[in-house]
């Protein structure tokens, strides 16, 4: 796959498979909850939501095994218990941990429109992991700079969600 097939293509599975092992689990598995927040209003119950909720922390190292395995749980009743479009909204959430595929593959049949949820799909992808034919470098300097003030505002806009900063990491990294 070239650059310019990347940037055009709308087959996340395709883009899956060039990605191959380039691309982090953690990246991976957020990509796949992405998939599932897509689907909130479809999600069967509140147990379900906060199953995702609780795999975002998991791909991020802020849940525990326990934590996990009651989520996936969760999104299993759900889909025992469910039909239709609910069942595989519930079945996308449970296998967002295990199988990036089938994940967005029952994301989508939960969809109303399935193929334009295949093709936002490969949007999320390129969102998630961006651009793999231009890596951005990290400077160490950048890291170090003011006592770590750049490490310490991502790290703070990205744990506490306080998106609505990152103009001020922006303003931080220029100088």
């Amino acid at each position: 796959m070239t650059e310019a097939e990347w940037l055009a293509c709308d087959n996340p599975d395709r883009m899956l498979q060039h990605l191959g092992t380039r691309v982090s689990a953690r990246k991976l598995r957020l990509f796949a909850c992405a998939c599932g927040r897509r689907l909130w209003d479809v999600l069967p119950d509140n147990a379900t939501r906060r199953a995702v909720e609780v795999l975002e922390n998991c791909a991020d190292g802020l849940g525990t095994f326990q934590d996990l395995q009651m989520a996936v749980a969760s999104a299993e009743t759900a889909e025992r218990r469910t039909q239709g479009r609910e069942r595989a909204a519930a079945r996308a959430v449970g296998a967002a941990w295990s199988t990036v595929e089938h994940a967005c593959s029952a994301a989508a049949q939960a969809s109303p429109a399935p193929a334009a949820e295949r093709v936002y799909q490969a949007y999320l992808l390129r969102e998630v992991v961006g651009n793999p034919f231009r890596l951005v470098p990290i400077e160490m300097t950048w890291l170090s700079w003011n006592a770590g003030c750049v490490e310490k505002l991502a790290r703070a806009i990205h744990d506490q969600g306080r998106f609505v900063d990152l103009p001020i990491l922006a303003d931080a990294l220029e100088e």
